[in-house]
């Protein structure tokens, strides 16, 4: 009767434990804790977008995105000029998207957290601050 009570014991820990780990996964998500920091999204199209991502079960959302852009120049590049690149505000595209965008999970290849200090976020709070150099609005 003594060993009945341990399984016992031992199964219901076991399924606690379970739980927990769920749960915890659940609550932090495929992408870690829901965040107000900006993130790189890659998407398997090989376009990257920048923004705040939350989670919604089989979507991510976007908000507040960007993506960077390279202009081509009409003239060929001579050798050891790097293209200008510009990091587009999205919402002044002929289609006239929102500023929000639902992204299947599927779709991503993977996410990165981007530092307070990097180019950027540099340029995007720079844009934020009324300084529309750091960003293109199409």
């Amino acid at each position: 009767m003594k060993s009945f009570r341990l399984v016992l014991v031992l199964i219901g820990i076991g399924l606690l434990t379970a739980a927990a780990l769920w749960y915890s996964k659940e609550s932090r998500g495929m992408f870690g804790p829901s965040t107000t920091e900006f993130q790189a999204v890659f998407l398997t199209n090989g376009q990257v977008y920048f923004g705040k991502l939350k989670e919604a079960g089989k979507t991510v959302t976007l908000s507040e995105i960007y993506y960077l852009q390279v202009q081509q120049p009409i003239q060929p590049a001579k050798e050891g000029e790097q293209p200008d690149v510009k990091l587009v505000k999205l919402g002044s595209e002929v289609h006239g998207p929102e500023d929000r965008m639902r992204i299947n999970k599927d779709q991503i290849l993977f996410v990165e957290s981007l530092k307070e200090n990097g180019k950027v976020v540099d340029a995007i709070r720079r844009y934020q601050r009324g300084d529309t150099s750091s960003v293109t609005t199409e």
